[in-house]
């Protein structure tokens, strides 16, 4: 009885063995997959540091020997395409110095050892943070395959200010910065221009204006018979004279203000002319805001 009851119960647990046994084999083998072909995408990304560590699962002992195969030759590849670099940095002086290490703005390790740091290749930032709260950081494009490459960096003098808060670089070399040269206005001399064609107008107005009135005076108004239309073109042009006179004067003092004003480095001044009528003929108003 007891021999009858023992045979099921060894073949149920062969069973039960053998079953647990493949379940596990089969898992095995999907994560081996799984990670082969995880490390080729990240390969083809250039995410080398994540490609290995995938590697490194698809080629242990667990895995199916074609698998295993390709992911040692792999990684191997990719061993050699792993860059390193070697950072360290120092005083003015050339004196090393201690701090911690940040790579892309992530801590890496807590203070330099001068053990390669094995990164992936591309742009990347380098910054060190010394213990008295000075932090000097550079920008290094990193090429696959560089072993070991040494970035040297320098730290700043003590009481710099942090990186980004400090006066231009011009200052910070012992340079004085000049403010950039204002470009000079062609206005002042639009106004000059209009000045000196007034002040034209009026020296030419004059001369036509006096003489037509001279020989009025000699002709008609010797018996007192001139009538407005022999007067109305000579008032016109001693009017007209008078205004350009005006306009000349004006002109030419906004004109030389501004070049004045314009010198010392300050922003020129706003002028405003204006003929308005008037009884006897017209008025000229100008003015300048500063």
């Amino acid at each position: 009885m007891e021999a009858v009851i023992t045979k099921p119960l060894a073949a149920a647990t062969l069973v039960a063995g053998l079953s647990w046994s493949s379940v596990t084999l089969g898992t095995s083998k999907q994560e081996c997959v799984a990670a082969a072909q995880d490390a080729q995408s990240l390969r083809a990304d250039a995410k080398l540091v994540s490609a290995r560590e995938k590697l490194l699962i698809c080629a242990r002992e667990a895995c199916p020997r074609v698998v295993r195969a390709d992911c040692a030759s792999w990684l191997t590849e990719v061993d050699q395409a792993l860059p390193s670099l070697v950072v360290r940095v120092r005083d003015a002086g050339g004196a090393d110095l201690a701090g911690a290490l940040f790579l892309d703005g992530a801590k890496l390790r807590d203070s330099l050892d001068g053990a390669p740091v094995v990164l992936d290749p591309g742009p990347r930032r380098v910054r060190i943070e010394l213990a008295d709260g000075r932090s000097v950081e550079r920008e290094v494009l990193v090429a696959a395959g560089e072993k070991n490459r040494l970035v040297v960096l320098e730290a700043p003098s003590a009481g710099s200010p942090a990186p980004g808060r400090g006066p231009p670089a011009a200052a910070q070399r012992g340079q004085v910065s000049e403010p950039p040269a204002k470009e000079s206005s062609v206005a002042p001399w639009v106004i000059g221009g209009i000045g000196a064609v007034g002040l034209v107008t009026f020296g030419v107005l004059q001369v036509l204006a006096r003489s037509e009135y001279g020989e009025l005076e000699d002709g008609c108004g010797r018996a007192r018979t001139c009538t407005d239309d022999e007067l109305s073109p000579v008032r016109t042009k001693f009017v007209v004279s008078a205004v350009g006179l005006g306009v000349g004067v004006v002109g030419l003092g906004v004109a030389g203000t501004w070049l004045l004003v314009q010198s010392d480095g300050e922003s020129g001044p706003r002028a405003r002319l204006a003929v308005e009528p008037s009884p006897s003929g017209a008025m000229l108003r100008g003015g300048l805001s500063f």
